[in-house]
C-alpha cells in the first residue's frame, strides 16, 4: 500500500526514459527503469521520451498486461497520472508524462512544436494535496535541441504560465531542457520568479547527459513558492546503462 509523504513536502523525480532503451538504443531496459523509478519513492514523477501507444517489442512482456510505458511505469503506485501526446509516427507515439499519489483535478497539454522533425509539449497538471487541500502545479516538458528554437518556445511557455498560474501559486517545472549553456536558468527567473532548485543548494545546475559519462546539464528542476531541501543527481542502482539521461531528485516544503 502506497504511503503518503509528510504534511508539507513534496519529493519529485524527473526522468528523461529514452523511450525504455539504453544509451545506445540496442537493449529495451524499462524493466529496469520501472525498478529503479519505484525505488526512489517519489511523490510525483515527471517522464519525458515516454511511449503512449507503441507496437509490442520483441522479448518483453510490456503489452501482456499494459499499453502504455506510462502505465507502466505508474503500475500500482502512482494512481494519478496524466499523458501528453507530442510526437506520432507509424507504429506508436511519445511525449511527456505526469505520475502522482496525489489526485489530479486538472491537466492540459500545450503544443510547443516549431518545426516538423520535433514534436514538443508543455504538459501541465495540478495536483491536490489531500491534508489542507494545497493545489500544486506541475509542469514537464522537452525542449528544442537548437537554441533560436528554444526561444520560441521559451515565448510560448512563458506566455502560458503567466495566463494560467499565478504569480503566488506553488509551481515546480522540470524537465528535459536541452539548455546546455545554461541560459534559462536567468529567463525563467527574470520572466516568471521561477529559481533552479540545484542553483540553489549547489550554485550549479546537475550535469546529466549522457548517462555513462555525464557532461552536459540539460535536465532541470525550476520552481515557485516551496522552499528547496535537497536535491540529487540519480548515480547509483544502474542508472548509467538505462536511459542516455540520468534521473534527478529534488524534494520540497512549505
Amino acid at each position: 500500500m502506497t504511503q503518503l509523504p509528510q504534511k508539507n513536502h513534496l519529493k519529485v523525480l524527473t526522468y528523461n526514459i529514452h523511450k525504455g532503451f539504453n544509451l545506445s538504443n540496442r537493449r529495451f531496459v524499462l524493466e529496469q527503469i520501472r525498478q529503479g523509478v519505484h525505488q526512489v519513492n517519489a511523490d510525483v514523477v515527471c517522464l519525458q521520451e515516454v511511449c503512449g501507444f507503441i507496437a509490442p517489442v520483441p522479448g518483453t512482456e510490456l503489452h501482456q498486461k499494459w499499453e502504455t510505458q506510462f502505465e507502466y511505469v505508474a503500475d500500482q503506485t502512482w494512481p494519478h497520472y496524466t499523458y501528453g501526446k507530442n510526437a506520432v509516427y507509424e507504429g506508436g507515439d511519445h511525449g511527456n508524462a505526469i505520475l502522482s499519489l496525489f489526485p489530479i483535478v486538472k491537466n492540459q497539454n500545450l503544443n510547443i512544436s516549431t518545426n516538423k522533425y520535433e514534436s514538443r509539449g508543455l504538459l501541465h497538471a495540478v495536483i491536490e494535496i489531500p491534508q489542507g487541500g494545497e493545489r500544486i502545479n506541475l509542469l514537464t516538458t522537452h525542449m528544442n535541441l537548437l537554441e533560436s528554437s528554444r526561444n520560441i518556445q521559451l515565448d510560448l511557455i512563458s506566455n502560458y504560465i503567466k495566463k494560467n498560474i499565478g504569480p503566488s501559486d506553488k509551481t515546480i517545472f522540470a524537465g528535459d531542457f536541452n539548455d546546455w549553456r545554461c541560459i534559462l536558468n536567468q529567463e525563467f527567473y527574470t520572466r516568471l520568479q521561477f529559481k533552479e532548485a540545484f542553483l540553489e543548494t549547489s550554485d550549479r545546475n546537475p550535469k546529466t547527459f549522457p548517462s555513462i559519462m555525464p557532461i552536459l546539464p540539460l535536465d532541470r528542476v525550476y520552481y515557485s513558492g516551496f522552499k528547496v531541501e535537497h536535491t540529487q543527481v540519480l548515480n547509483g542502482y544502474n542508472w548509467n546503462k538505462l536511459s542516455d539521461h540520468l534521473p534527478l531528485l529534488t524534494e520540497f516544503s512549505w
